[in-house]
C-alpha cells in the first residue's frame, strides 16, 4: 500500500458557511466473484499449464477459480455445488488418460454411473498431437460423458493440435470462453470441496439412517493387507467403493482390486507371506443364470470347489467376506423372490471358504438386482465398522506391519529414491517389498535389469566428449544422425498377481534427469550443497499438484519430480513469466531477453500474432532450463519454478516378449533419442532424450565387456490395466497375421511371434507375415537373428527392407520418384495381391507399429490402393472399407 501523503502546511481560511448536512458516507462493497472449477488431467504438464493459465485470467473476467488436478475428484459433489466447470485434458499413448485423471476418466465412463453432473454448465479443453491415431480421445470421451451424466455444454470443446501449438488454439477459444461463462445463470454454489472429515462423518450417519449395523466380533484380526475380488460390472464399481473405504480407514494398510480369474496366483502369494502376516479379502460374487458365476468368475469358484483341497489349507492365513449379488427374476420359481434364494454362488464360495480354515471377519451379505440392490449399502456400512475395527487393532498391534521408507507413498516418483544411488538419488529403499509395487503410477516396481546387449552397429554415446545440452551446428547434426537401440530384460517377478502381462502391453519407466545437469541447477537457483539433500519446506495454504506431493528434497525435486526441458511444448509461457520476473536484464544475454520478452508481450495485452511466433521458436529450440537461467540471468524461489515446471512424466514401452517364453521377465526395446532442434537464427542443437538415456547409463554396468549381472541397478517401473486399445492377438491362432513393424515398432510383434511358438501347436498356427525396414542389415536389422531362421523354418514369411542398402549414386529422387530406396509399404504394395486375400478373403488381422509421422501414413496409403485394386472400387470406398477393419478390430495401429 502506498503510504499517505504528507500534511499541508495550515494556511488561513475564510470562515466557513453554515453548516450543511453532511452526505451519507458511501461504502464501496467488494463484487462478488462467481465460482468456478478448472479440473486437469495432465501427463507432461501442458493441460496443468492451460489450466493455470484459465485459472490466472479468471480474476479479471469476475471469476474465483479454483484449479485442481482430476486426482481430487472425489474431494468434490459437483451435482450439489452447480459450479461452472472447465475440464482440461491430455491424451497419453494410444488415446488413454494420463496418470492423475485415470481414475476420474474411468468413473466417467461407466455406464452405471448415476448422473453427478446434472445441471453442471461444463466445457472441454481437449489436448493431444493429430501425429497419433486417438488424436485428443480422451477429452472428446469427457466431453461425451459429462453431457451423458447430466451436465449441460455451454461452449463447444476445443480440440488443440500440439502440432501447431498450443496456444494458436488455447488464446482462441478463452477469449469466448469468459463471455460465454458469464452468460449463465449463476447459481449460488455450496462450498465444492465437502472436506474429508465431513464425508466420513455423513457416510455413516446416512448408512445407520437405512438400517445398519456395525458388525463387532469378539477377536478383531489386524489389517495390514486386504484383496477385493470381484467379477467386472456392479462387483468392480462396489470394490472401488470398499477400496476407498478401507485406505480411509487404515492408510498403512496395501489395499487392491482383483480379478476373481486371478485368484490361483493371489493364493500363491498368499502361501508365501501369510506366515508373517494373515491377510484380509472381501469376495463380490455374482449370480447369473442357472445359477452359475459369470464367466470371469467361473475358474475361482470352480477350483474353490475341488474335493482335494486340503481342510485347513487357508487356516491362520485368510479373513475373509462375501457379498452376493443375484437377481430373482432369474429364478425358475417367481414365487420365490428373497435375495437369499439368487445368491447360490455367494453361498457356495463363503461355505467352502471356511470349510478350508479362513476366518469370517464380517458376515455375509446378500442383494438382489429386482429390488435395486438395495441390501447394498447397509451392508457396506456394516463392513466399513469391521475395517476400522481391524485397522484400529493393526495399530495398536504393532508387530507385524510392513516397514516403509518415508517416501514409500509420495506419489509416483518418490518410489525413484535408492534406485540408483549412482545417479544421485539419495532415498533409502524399502526393508521389505511392497505388494502392490508396480500396479500404478503411485507405486512403482524397481525393477532389476538383469541382462543388456546393443542391437545395433553403433554403440557409443557420439556426446561422450561433450555435453549434449551445448553441442550445435555440424557436431549435432552428426549425433543426431547416428542411430543406436538398447535391448533390456528387466526382473518383473514381484509385479502382483494381478498384473498379468500379455503380448501387446506396454511397461511405464519413471525416467530421472541427467544428474550432471542438476547438480549444476542446484548452485545456479541458490541451493548449497549442505541444502540439496535436506526436506524441502513448502509453504502453507500450497496446493501441491500430484507429482509435488509427498516429502521430497531440492535434489530429488529436480532428478526425479519435474522436467527441465523435453517436453513438446517447452518452455511455457507461464515458466517464461517467472524467469523474466526473477531476471537480471542488465546481465541477460540481449537476444535471448527481447525473444523471451516478445513470447510473453500478449499477456501483457501485446501482439498475439508476434507472441505466439516468438514462443514457437522458442519450443522449437527448446533450450534446457539451465540455459535460460544463465542467459536470462534468473533465479526464481525454488517452490515457485518447481511449480511452473511440468512433471517428470513417465515412458511406456511395448513389451518386447511374452510371458510364456520369459516368465518373470519383461523385454524392452529402446532406441537411445537424440534430435536436433533449431533456434532462432537457424542454429541446430543436439537434445537427448531422457528415459531413454537414463535407461542407458543404469545398464551401463552390464553393457561394459564381462559386465556382472549384479552391478546393474534397478529402474522404476508400473503396469496399468488395459484400457481397450491395446495391440492384441486375434482369438483363434489359426487367423492370418500381417504385421508391419519397422525399427524398434518390431517390439510387439517379438511377443507375439514368441506368444504363437509358446501357446500354440505348430500345425494350428495360420499364416504370419511380418514386414520390418530399416536402415541396413549390418547396422540396424533388430532381431535379425532370431527372424532369419523363424523364416528359414517356414514359421513366418519375413520381408525386409534396407532403405540405405542402395549405392548411393543410384538412391534418390528423380521427378518426383523415389528410386532405390525401399521402405516398407514399398514391400507391402509388392505383395497386394497376397495381403489382400489374407485380410479381404481370409479375415486375418493386419497390425501397424511405429512412427505416426510418415511411415504409419504411408502404409495406410499402400493399404488404400490395395483394397481399390482388389476390389475394384474408389479410393473414397476403399477408405470406407478400411475404417470398416478398424472397427472390427481387424485392422490396428500403434503409432
Amino acid at each position: 500500500a502506498s503510504a499517505p501523503p504528507p500534511a499541508a502546511a495550515p494556511v488561513a481560511a475564510p470562515a466557513p458557511p453554515p453548516a450543511a448536512a453532511a452526505p451519507e458516507p458511501v461504502t464501496q462493497q467488494k463484487p462478488v466473484m462467481q465460482k468456478l472449477l478448472i479440473l486437469y488431467g495432465t501427463q507432461t504438464g501442458n493441460s496443468r499449464g492451460v489450466a493455470k493459465e484459465l485459472g490466472a485470467e479468471a480474476a479479471a473476467h469476475g471469476f474465483e477459480a479454483r484449479v485442481l488436478g482430476m486426482e481430487k475428484w472425489k474431494e468434490l459433489d459437483f451435482e450439489q455445488d452447480k459450479t461452472p466447470l472447465v475440464l482440461v485434458s491430455s491424451s497419453t499413448g494410444n488415446g488413454d488418460a494420463p496418470d492423475n485423471a485415470d481414475k476420474f476418466y474411468r468413473f466417467a465412463k461407466k455406464r452405471s454411473t448415476p448422473p453427478v453432473f446434472k445441471g453442471v454448465p461444463f466445457a472441454v479443453c481437449a489436448l493431444g498431437d493429430s501425429n497419433y491415431e486417438q488424436f485428443c480421445e480422451v477429452g472428446r470421451q469427457f466431453d461425451q460423458h459429462l453431457e451423458r451424466l447430466g451436465g449441460n455444454r455451454f461452449l463447444k470443446r476445443c480440440d488443440v493440435d500440439e502440432v501447431d501449438g498450443i496456444e494458436a488454439h488455447v488464446h482462441p477459444w478463452a477469449e469466448k470462453l469468459w463471455p460465454a461463462l458469464k452468460a449463465l445463470k449463476q447459481v449460488a454454489p455450496a462450498q465444492a470441496n465437502r472436506g474429508a472429515e465431513q464425508a466420513a462423518e455423513a457416510a455413516p450417519a446416512k448408512a445407520a439412517a437405512k438400517g445398519a449395523a456395525p458388525a463387532a466380533a469378539p477377536a478383531v484380526a489386524p489389517l495390514r493387507s486386504l484383496t477385493v475380488f470381484h467379477s467386472g460390472g456392479l462387483t468392480e464399481e462396489i470394490a472401488e467403493l470398499i477400496k476407498a473405504e478401507a485406505a480411509a480407514a487404515s492408510p498403512a494398510a496395501s489395499v487392491r482390486l482383483l480379478a476373481m480369474a486371478k485368484f490361483k496366483p493371489w493364493l500363491a502369494e498368499l502361501d508365501a507371506a501369510a506366515a508373517s502376516a494373515p491377510q484380509h479379502a472381501v469376495f463380490l460374487c455374482q449370480t447369473v443364470e442357472n445359477e452359475q458365476p459369470p464367466e470371469e468368475a467361473g475358474p475361482c469358484v470352480r477350483f474353490l470347489q475341488r474335493r482335494t483341497h486340503a481342510a485347513g489349507m487357508l487356516a491362520g492365513k485368510l479373513h475373509f467376506a462375501v457379498l452376493g449379488l443375484g437377481d430373482s427374476n432369474l429364478l425358475l420359481d417367481r414365487q420365490t423372490t428373497a435375495a437369499k434364494d439368487c445368491n447360490q454362488v455367494a453361498q457356495a464360495v463363503d461355505r467352502r471358504l471356511s470349510e478350508l480354515g479362513a476366518d469370517r471377519f464380517h458376515p455375509r451379505g446378500e442383494a438382489d438386482d429386482r429390488t435395486g440392490n438395495q441390501e447394498v449399502q447397509p451392508w457396506l456400512a456394516a463392513l466399513r465398522a469391521s475395517l476400522a475395527a481391524a485397522a484400529a487393532a493393526a495399530a495398536n498391534g504393532g508387530n507385524g506391519g510392513r516397514s516403509t521408507t518415508a517416501n514409500g507413498t509420495n506419489g509416483t516418483n518418490g518410489a525413484n529414491n535408492g534406485a540408483n544411488n549412482s545417479n544421485g538419488s539419495n532415498g533409502a529403499r524399502s526393508a521389505e517389498p511392497d505388494p502392490d509395487a508396480g500396479a500404478g503410477p503411485e507405486k512403482p516396481l524397481l525393477a532389476r535389469i538383469v541382462a543388456a546387449r546393443w542391437l545395433t552397429a553403433s554403440t557409443e554415446s557420439p556426446t561422450a566428449g561433450g555435453r549434449a545440452g551445448w553441442q550445435s551446428g555440424a557436431a549435432a547434426t552428426a549425433a543426431a544422425a547416428v542411430r543406436r537401440v538398447l535391448h533390456l530384460e528387466l526382473d518383473v517377478s514381484a509385479l502382483p498377481a494381478g498384473c498379468a502381462l500379455e503380448p501387446g502391453d506396454a511397461l511405464a519407466v519413471v525416467p530421472q534427469n541427467d544428474p550432471t545437469d542438476v547438480k549444476e541447477l542446484l548452485p545456479q537457483l541458490g541451493v548449497r550443497a549442505k541444502q540439496a539433500d535436506t526436506p524441502l519446506q513448502l509453504p502453507d495454504g500450497f496446493d501441491a499438484p500430484m507429482h509435488l506431493g509427498g516429502e521430497l528434497t531440492p535434489r530429488t525435486a529436480l532428478l526425479e519430480r519435474v522436467d527441465i526441458g523435453s517436453t513438446s511444448s517447452w518452455p511455457s509461457p507461464a515458466l517464461l513469466r517467472l524467469l523474466l520476473k526473477h531476471g537480471e536484464p542488465a546481465n541477460a544475454d540481449a537476444p535471448r531477453l527481447a525473444l523471451v520478452r516478445r513470447a510473453t508481450a500478449q499477456a501483457a495485452g501485446g501482439d498475439a500474432a508476434a507472441a505466439r511466433a516468438a514462443h514457437a521458436s522458442l519450443v522449437r529450440e527448446r533450450p534446457p532450463l539451465l540455459q535460460l537461467l544463465r542467459q536470462l540471468a534468473s533465479r526464481p524461489p525454488l517452490v515457485d519454478l518447481l511449480d511452473a515446471l511440468p512433471p517428470l512424466a513417465p515412458r511406456w514401452y511395448s513389451l518386447a516378449s511374452s510371458p510364456l517364453a520369459s516368465p518373470g521377465r519383461a523385454h524392452l526395446c529402446v532406441s537411445i533419442a537424440a534430435y536436433t532442434a533449431t533456434d532462432a537464427a537457424g542454429t541446430r542443437h543436439l537434445r537427448r532424450g531422457v528415459a531413454s538415456h537414463f535407461l542407458e547409463r543404469t545398464a551401463a554396468p552390464l553393457l561394459k565387456a564381462g559386465g556382472a549381472e549384479e552391478a546393474a541397478a534397478a529402474v522404476p517401473v508400473f503396469w496399468r490395466e488395459p484400457s481397450g486399445h491395446e495391440l492384441r492377438l486375434p482369438p483363434s491362432p489359426a487367423t492370418p497375421v500381417v504385421v508391419i513393424g519397422p525399427g524398434t515398432g518390431l517390439a510387439p510383434f517379438r511377443a507375439f511371434l514368441q506368444h504363437r511358438r509358446f501357446a500354440h501347436a505348430r500345425k494350428r498356427l495360420g499364416p504370419c507375415v511380418v514386414y520390418f525396414g530399416c536402415r541396413s542389415r549390418a547396422d540396424d536389422f533388430l532381431y535379425g537373428e532370431e527372424l532369419e531362421p523363424m523364416h528359414a523354418a517356414g514359421a513366418i514369411t519375413l520381408r525386409t527392407a534396407f532403405s540405405r542398402e542402395a549405392p548411393p549414386a543410384t538412391a534418390g529422387y528423380w521427378r518426383g520418384l523415389r528410386l532405390n530406396v525401399d521402405y516398407v509399404q514399398d514391400l507391402l504394395e509388392e505383395d497386394g495381391q497376397r495381403v489382400a486375400q489374407l485380410l479381404l478373403e481370409q479375415a486375418g488381422h493386419l497390425y501397424v507399429c511405429g512412427d505416426g509421422q510418415s511411415m504409419a501414413s504411408d502404409v495406410h496409403a499402400a493399404l488404400r490402393r490395395i483394397v481399390e485394386a482388389h476390389l475394384s472400387v474408389s479410393p473414397a470406398e476403399a477408405e470406407e472399407r478400411l475404417q470398416g477393419l478398424a472397427q472390427e478390430g481387424r485392422y490396428c495401429r500403434e503409432i
